[in-house]
């Protein structure tokens, strides 16, 4: 594999990488409906270090406004009550046995808009994160001294993956605001 295509290859991950991170941050954006993505990487004190949450519980979503959180330990519980509380979701737990119930509240219109420009806010940010990348990527490429042909064949294909993706996030976007507007 000549340098070229090291480069190019090593874009494509970056752009990979920057859609998949704006579509785990979009799973945190809860529209009104309970999703085990909530609280599963909520950090919990146990047995001596912090790990997350669905390492040391069940988590279902019975109902599209209620989490069950199902201690595999009777001991960690209060632990995982503590981390909950703690993780600054801004619902208090109950508790029954090793069952911890969370439920979720309405969203009002007011915190729905604050989401819409959270979701917005990601979604530049990704534009703006894979813009840097391609402007990188071309930095790499000058410093290889190709071809004119070949340095304009690649620059399109980089354009043509920039668009793509800029794309796939305007969709994005517009999904999850739709999805926040809805519910």
């Amino acid at each position: 594999m000549n340098m070229s295509e090291k480069i190019i290859r090593e874009f494509h991950e970056g752009l990979s990488n920057s859609l998949n991170h704006l579509k785990d941050e979009f799973q945190s954006l809860r529209a009104g409906k309970a999703h085990p993505s909530i609280v599963e990487g909520i950090r919990v004190e146990a047995y001596g270090s912090k790990v997350p949450l669905i390492q040391v519980a069940g988590i279902t979503t019975p109902e599209p406004d209620l989490i069950l959180i199902q201690s595999w330990d009777e001991a960690m519980v209060s632990e995982i009550e503590k981390a909950i509380l703690a993780g600054g979701l801004g619902h208090t737990p109950s508790r029954d046995g090793n069952l911890i119930r969370l439920r979720l509240p309405a969203l009002s219109q007011e915190r729905r808009a604050e989401l819409i420009r959270v979701a917005k806010n990601k979604g530049e940010e990704t534009q703006i994160a894979i813009r840097n990348l391609r402007h990188t990527t071309i930095e790499e490429l000058k410093k290889l001294n190709l071809s004119e042909d070949e340095d304009k064949r690649l620059r399109k294909l980089i354009d043509e993956d920039v668009k793509k993706f800029s794309d796939e996030i305007d969709h994005l976007v517009r999904e999850k605001e739709t999805e926040l507007s809805s519910i």
